[in-house]
């Protein structure tokens, strides 16, 4: 698991309103901080580096303080909980609210349940490593949606 530490500097980039409108600027920074730290020419690769470095960049900690900071009060979900499959509510999903207002889809309420919905498929919650390689995947989605 990559190093973390509660109360990272970096942590506090990403929240708020942060979270969407600088997060390529704030990768960015990251980078080239990281690169200044362990002495690495410009043009090293930043995988590399964050296999070596063993940290998370700044979308990993994104999803990582936003499913752990919602899912670490137990009483805010209400899960579904039949004995069958009900025809609108899939079994061990957690329940997602809608709204038409883009505002509040970029809260934290919406945006943890839908981040775990896509992560963890309906199972059982996994461990961070799993739904870290679902994330890469729907990360790549949402890049590629957002370029075109």
């Amino acid at each position: 698991m990559p190093l973390w530490s509660p109360g990272s500097a970096m942590e506090y980039f990403v929240w708020g309103a942060a979270a969407k409108c600088y997060m390529r600027k704030i990768e960015n920074l990251q980078k080239k901080f990281k690169k200044m730290i362990f002495r690495k020419p410009s043009t090293y690769p930043s995988d590399e580096l964050y296999k070596e470095a063993n940290v998370m960049d700044v979308r990993q900690l994104f999803f990582f303080r936003c499913v752990t900071e919602t899912f670490s009060k137990r009483n805010r979900l209400s899960y579904v909980d039949h004995g069958y499959q009900t025809r609108y509510v899939s079994r061990n999903k957690a329940k997602t609210t809608f709204s038409s207002r883009t505002i509040s889809q970029r809260s934290l309420g919406f945006q943890a349940y839908r981040l775990y919905n896509c992560a963890s498929g309906g199972k059982e919650p996994p461990i961070f490593e799993k739904f870290k390689e679902k994330y890469e995947d729907l990360h790549c989605k949402s890049t590629k949606t957002e370029d075109s």
